[in-house]
């Protein structure tokens, strides 16, 4: 049996929408739904992703951040063919920061923020 996966998708013009929900407690969660996501992305020929984590709790250390963004560079190098806004909580928001100024070394186009307004416009710039 399949099991459904912890996010919907929709689809805007140009921009894939990914609302997100449950626990994620691995890096490897995360990962098997970025492709998803990604794969989902690019079919529709979308260079732009929102993803809203406020629904999700995240149960793994900070240094999984690094890992995450290592996983990235290493396994979904098309990740570098979109540009990507995610929203998190206040909660989430060292891990989230931590993450994004990681990849953005690693040359991905990422950008997170506790405020949804504020993501979507970063993402039309």
């Amino acid at each position: 049996m399949r099991k459904e996966p912890p996010f919907q998708l929709s689809h805007l013009s140009t921009k894939t929408v990914a609302n997100c929900f449950g626990t994620r407690q691995s890096i490897n969660e995360i990962i098997e739904n970025a492709e998803i996501i990604l794969a989902d992305t690019l079919a529709k020929n979308n260079d732009l992703l929102l993803i809203d984590y406020t629904k999700v709790e995240f149960s793994f250390a900070m240094s999984d951040a690094f890992n995450l963004a290592k996983m990235f560079e290493l396994n979904l190098q098309e990740f570098h063919q979109v540009k990507m806004a995610v929203i998190i909580t206040e909660k989430q928001k060292d891990l989230g920061v931590f993450w994004k100024e990681i990849s953005q070394t690693r040359g991905f186009n990422f950008e997170v923020s506790t405020d949804k307004a504020s993501a979507e416009r970063w993402l039309l710039e």
